[in-house]
């Protein structure tokens, strides 16, 4: 064999070790993508599992799956046609999930954990207002306070309750809405992650078939 037949040998060994590795990589990423598509679905069915717990959004659910069931006949419809009145179900169950998590995680946010230093904060600025402006008010008074900020009646003067309301109540709202932000931003990532809509959205293309719409919705895929 001469230098010529031996550098095309080397050549095709070559190429066939990318073809190899090619499809070492191929097959690599399919596996990724096949776990994150039963990671989604896994998600998705633990976010519906939580929202059936509100009443309401359980009717909801439930319309939305009749939805999602189309007889057969209804697959031949223009694509516009079906997209339209699919996406329009989903952006309403985008809209309810988005609403009924924010409720959720106010509840256990700030009724149970930020409310009660907002109202520290309240009775801090008015201790300050006081201490800046020499009131006259007894320290047992406000230590009284700092234990029960809805209680005002250590506060003997009608002007300076009223001014300790005021700065605890200013206090309280600053921090709401804070919270109410706070909890809106994080069920939009939550609705976006795990919502059905955006999900499909991003995996069939304004263009897409049929045939791939059918195997994302089938009754089978939860």
């Amino acid at each position: 064999m001469d230098s010529v037949d031996q550098r095309q040998q080397t050549d095709i060994e070559r190429l066939i070790a990318h073809c190899q590795e090619l499809e070492d990589r191929v097959e690599e990423m399919e596996a990724s993508i096949l776990q994150a598509d039963e990671r989604s679905r896994d998600r998705a069915v633990a976010l519906r599992t939580l929202l059936r717990d509100d009443k309401q959004m359980d009717q909801f659910l439930a319309q939305d799956d009749g939805l999602l069931e189309l007889p057969p006949e209804e697959g031949m419809k223009p694509w516009d046609v079906f997209r339209h009145s699919f996406t329009l179900a989903l952006s309403k169950g985008y809209l309810r999930t988005t609403d009924t998590l924010r409720n959720k995680l106010m509840v256990s946010e700030w009724e149970l954990g930020r409310r009660p230093i907002a109202l520290q904060i309240g009775v801090s600025r008015f201790e300050a207002f006081c201490a800046a402006n020499r009131v006259e008010l007894d320290f047992d008074a406000i230590s009284e306070i700092y234990s029960d900020p809805s209680d005002l009646r250590p506060i003997t003067d009608p002007y300076l309750r009223m001014q300790a309301r005021a700065i605890i109540t200013q206090a309280d709202a600053e921090e709401r809405v804070k919270a109410f932000d706070a909890c809106t931003t994080e069920a939009r990532r939550l609705a976006s992650q795990f919502s059905e809509a955006e999900f499909l959205s991003k995996i069939i293309p304004d263009n897409g078939i049929i045939d791939a719409l059918a195997r994302f919705v089938s009754p089978g895929r939860a």
